[in-house]
């Protein structure tokens, strides 16, 4: 019964150890996914960082810690309320009311912009 006992503990703490380490490949991944994104942040190459940091915005979330959560979650938020403000305008036309509606977003943007504490340029 002793050694049943023995295998069953160390098969759980196989078990526990795969799971640490999916975990960890997982932060790995989000911190990896994330420095690309902040080195893609240039004029040439923003829109491939906006579309890793949407693509991979779970992965973020879940797995990034401290600053560098809080700064992926402003990306994201920053380059969607662009986005919003783009498609906005596009769906109403350059009226007044189209541009107006416009401007909420990219006005809550460049908040977003502001919160970040570090430049992105």
């Amino acid at each position: 019964m002793e050694v049943q006992f023995i295998l069953i503990l160390k098969q759980s703490n196989v078990t526990v150890k795969k799971e640490e380490l999916k975990r960890w490949q997982q932060v790995l991944l989000a911190n990896q996914k994330f420095d690309k994104a902040v080195a893609d942040l240039s004029p040439d190459t923003w829109k491939q960082s906006r579309d890793l940091l949407y693509a991979n915005e779970a992965v973020l979330s879940e797995n990034l810690e401290g600053t560098r959560k809080t700064d992926a979650l402003i990306l994201i938020a920053y380059f969607w309320s662009i986005d919003k403000g783009d498609r906005t305008i596009t769906s109403r036309g350059h009226t007044l009311e189209g541009v107006g509606a416009a401007l909420t977003h990219y006005t809550a943007a460049a908040k977003w912009q502001r919160a970040c504490p570090r430049p992105w340029t």
